[in-house]
């Protein structure tokens, strides 16, 4: 190879080459116009609401949807900033100090995105995202429940409760104590209690087989299995 195309090839590698400290966030400026395909229609038919921590992400979300609206192209200068973490503060202003319209969004969606996975941001109307107090009581229905007839075959009241299991307790002591001599595998010495080990009576075929069965159980998540079983029973 001759020299002069050698010295080209590494000026052209140099430039080719990614720096050190490379982001692929540098990238994403070229795929904004993909996002706004979509992105006006989610941020204008989904509503969210928010815990106190997220506060600066949600007048983000709502200077943006503004600006879809009103078909503004400048970011307001008063625009909420406290939710960009440290990654994205080099993209969202420009060379001149302003604020990029395009990573603005960007860092927006990505938080939100964020938010909406760790449970700081819940969805109305959503299954899987909504707010964690819609999965409580209200007091209107928990005194209806009280009041109304109860399907549990135990008290509402933790101290009738806690009464009538202590004694049922004390009378199977009783019944343990006036019958240690008759029972089999259970003896008293030395006022200690002594109960023989079980012996195992199952199959090692059976674990197998026990095993294939629950290979045949779709996975699915505990939550939606919660809510189907609470319809079946329309347990409120």
């Amino acid at each position: 190879m001759p020299w002069d195309r050698l010295v080209a090839s590494v000026e052209e590698a140099k430039h080719l080459s990614r720096p050190v400290d490379y982001d692929y966030l540098d990238l994403l400026e070229k795929k904004f116009y993909v996002l706004r395909k979509y992105t006006p229609t989610l941020l204008t038919s989904l509503e969210f609401h928010s815990t106190k921590s997220t506060e600066s992400l949600m007048k983000a979300v709502e200077t943006v949807r503004d600006m879809n609206e009103n078909c503004k192209r400048k970011v307001p200068e008063d625009a909420p900033l406290e939710f960009i973490s440290n990654r994205w503060q080099k993209h969202v202003y420009d060379d001149d100090g302003n604020i990029n319209r395009h990573y603005y969004e960007m860092a927006v969606l990505t938080e939100l995105r964020n938010s909406v996975r760790s449970g700081d941001v819940s969805i109305v109307g959503s299954r899987e995202h909504k707010d964690f107090e819609e999965y409580l009581f209200s007091k209107e229905d928990w005194n209806h429940i009280t009041q109304a007839t109860t399907k549990l075959s135990v008290s509402l009241s933790v101290e009738e409760y806690l009464e009538e299991r202590t004694e049922s307790l004390l009378k199977r002591l009783k019944w343990v104590s006036s019958n240690i001599d008759d029972l089999e595998g259970v003896n008293l010495e030395n006022g200690k209690l002594h109960i023989n080990r079980l012996e195992k009576d199952v199959p090692d075929e059976a674990r197998e087989f026990s095993l294939s069965l629950y290979e045949l159980l779709p996975h699915i998540k505990l939550t939606d299995l919660l809510m189907e079983v609470a319809h079946w029973t329309s347990f409120p």
